[in-house]
């Protein structure tokens, strides 16, 4: 059981897990393990100011509540078919459901609002944008005027969506030789998603509702060769997706509905190892990875729907995103209990996926998502390790080194670009910062632990044994965003700004009883986040480049109190989401058996 105020107001979370695993040997040559795990949550939804500019800090019971739950059942068999050679087979079921509703109406399906109604054509005519979400602000309130909802406004927004899959997995591996083994393996997902949204924030509500049966399957072999002077791994993956929907190949005309294409990848990997002195080896590795395109990229609008001001439409026939990494490393054995790691790496991406603004039917513009953005990331992470060695202690240190470039960071970005800027909407022609581009990070880890039969003391006092004590310290440079002027527009290159650096520290602490004579045992423990309480900066107004200022003010008119406005300003501009969280502590029990 967990709750989680956390450090946002309408922020509360409370979570149930409960996990079981059970593990048989019906003979010597096979062994079955089963595993159940059910997880259901609820709590609340924070957002200081949405897509719109309203904020509900005055009325926070008009921010949406969720309702989750999910659970997984799974069984894995290893059956040992020779000294050389082991079958593995999993079967798994998922099922996840999130659903989001305002607070007072949780449980209650939109078509049941009070409200709600339909003509005889099934075309909306109800009253629910009429009566809430800023229908009645009163804008000679300083309070309201600045963006504040009060009153019984809430944000009319209903989501449910549900997934759920059935997988199937057989890997076989086989010691050919004392230099040779290989591995083969296969897995089927068949997944039933569900997508359920409506949001009433004027007359014509915008929805999406569909259901659909995506199906996913891989495969893969390698061949691992083992020598005195180096190691190889080499093999082929093979990915295959289908998205399982129709869509409305032609939207400006008469609709003509098609099939979505399956897609297929084959994925070559190469992994080289060999030893260049007694203590140090060199390391590369070169492959292709492929990402599916996420559900909501394929579906979005399969009706074809131009009526809204900016439609979007959702392409089923999206590429998978590839990646091809190169790595090169060395791995150096200092002294007897230290190891010295350093890699250099370059990915290269393509297809990504992105929107792309569109003519249709004369001079009116659509949007639909494209694979038609590419980016790149190089670096090197160095890595310092003291191994315990048959001590107390052990530690770690590593910096990274990493550029990002590319001409897309997310998605959404042309579309929201598009919206707020339709005459300035040029697609990005050169490479820039993405959004994920962190220049430098340092990790740096202290562990130490007693045993549990230890008998030590300290300055003549005896010291128990079992506890053990970890510090991990984390500092990152700033990540890039784009700074622009009071008309929205972007000042300088695309992501030439950097927010400021940011820093923490975690810690925990814990002590071990043994319970019997077994392997049961007893941990207290302690988790304190942020020891240090650190507000680290993880966003700012684009405008400013400060977390607490957007750039705006508002000038009172005559008779009205220029003070009260400036107080509801600073309020609205002071976003809690522009911070990391303070410093967070946990207790806890740990039973293992």
């Amino acid at each position: 059981l967990l709750e989680d105020p956390s450090s946002l107001p309408h922020n509360d979370y409370n979570s149930r897990t409960v996990t079981m695993k059970l593990s048989t040997q019906p003979s010597s040559k096979l062994r079955l393990k089963s595993n159940v795990t059910y997880y259901k949550a609820d709590g609340e939804i924070y957002d200081h100011v949405d897509v719109n500019g309203y904020s509900f800090d005055f009325n926070l019971d008009g921010l949406p509540v969720f309702e989750k739950e999910a659970y997984l059942a799974g069984i894995t068999g290893n059956w040992t078919l020779s000294e050389n050679s082991i079958l593995s087979a999993t079967v798994n079921r998922f099922s996840t459901m999130t659903e989001t509703t305002p607070e007072h109406l949780q449980g209650t399906y939109y078509t049941e609002w009070p409200g709600y109604s339909v003509d005889e054509q099934g075309v909306y005519n109800g009253l629910i944008d009429d009566s809430t979400y800023g229908a009645n602000v009163d804008y000679s309130d300083p309070m309201q005027l600045t963006g504040f909802l009060v009153n019984d406004d809430f944000d009319p927004t209903y989501h449910k969506r549900e997934s759920a899959y059935n997988s199937f997995n057989l890997s076989f591996v086989n010691q050919v030789n004392k230099s040779n083994q290989i591995k083969a393996g296969f897995e089927y997902r068949d997944y039933d998603i569900s997508w359920d949204f409506i949001q009433f924030y004027n007359q014509r509500p915008y929805g999406e509702k569909y259901t659909s049966r995506p199906k996913i399957a891989s495969a893969f072999i390698q061949d691992k060769l083992e020598y005195d002077y180096f190691i190889i791994n080499f093999g082929v993956r093979y990915d295959y997706h289908d998205a399982d929907i129709s869509y409305n190949a032609t939207p400006d005309t008469t609709a003509t509905w098609k099939e979505a294409e399956a897609k297929t990848q084959f994925s070559p990997r190469l992994g080289v190892s060999f030893p260049i002195s007694e203590k140090s080896v060199m390391h590369f590795n070169y492959g292709f990875y492929y990402q599916a395109p996420a559900f909501q990229y394929l579906y979005t609008n399969l009706q074809g729907d131009l009526s809204s001001g900016y439609p979007l439409l959702g392409n089923p026939n999206l590429e998978p995103e590839e990646t091809v990494s190169y790595e090169l490393g060395l791995d150096h054995v200092i002294g007897e209990d230290l190891r010295l790691d350093v890699t250099a790496y370059y990915k290269d991406i393509k297809d990504l996926v992105t929107t792309r603004q569109q003519p249709v039917s004369g001079s009116e513009i659509v949007t639909t998502f494209d694979n038609d953005d590419y980016g790149s990331v190089k670096g090197i992470d160095l890595a310092l390790e003291k191994l315990p060695d048959g001590g107390f202690l052990s530690a770690s240190v590593s910096y990274s080194y990493m550029v990002a470039m590319g001409n897309g960071s997310d998605a959404y970005d042309p579309y929201y670009t598009y919206i707020t800027s339709p005459e300035t909407h040029d697609e990005p022609i050169t490479e820039y910062p993405l959004d994920f581009d962190q220049r430098h990070t340092v990790t740096a880890v202290l562990d130490y632990r007693v045993p549990t039969d230890w008998n030590g003391s300290f300055m003549g006092l005896g010291v128990p044994g079992g506890w053990g004590l970890n510090v991990v310290g984390h500092y990152g440079s700033g990540l890039p965003y784009t700074p622009i002027d009071t008309d929205g527009s972007p000042l300088g290159e695309r992501n030439e700004g950097r927010l400021p650096a940011n820093y923490t520290v975690d810690l925990r602490l814990n002590k071990d009883f043994p319970l019997g004579s077994g392997n049961q045992l007893l941990s207290f423990f302690v988790e304190v986040d942020n020891v240090f309480d650190r507000r680290n900066v993880i966003d700012v107004y684009a405008r400013t480049g400060e977390p607490d200022d957007n750039g705006s003010s508002i000038t009172a008119s005559q008779g009205q109190s220029q003070a009260e406005f400036d107080y509801y300003d600073r309020l609205y501009d002071h976003d809690p989401q522009n911070y990391s969280k303070p410093r967070t502590v946990r207790t806890g029990l740990e039973f293992t058996f």
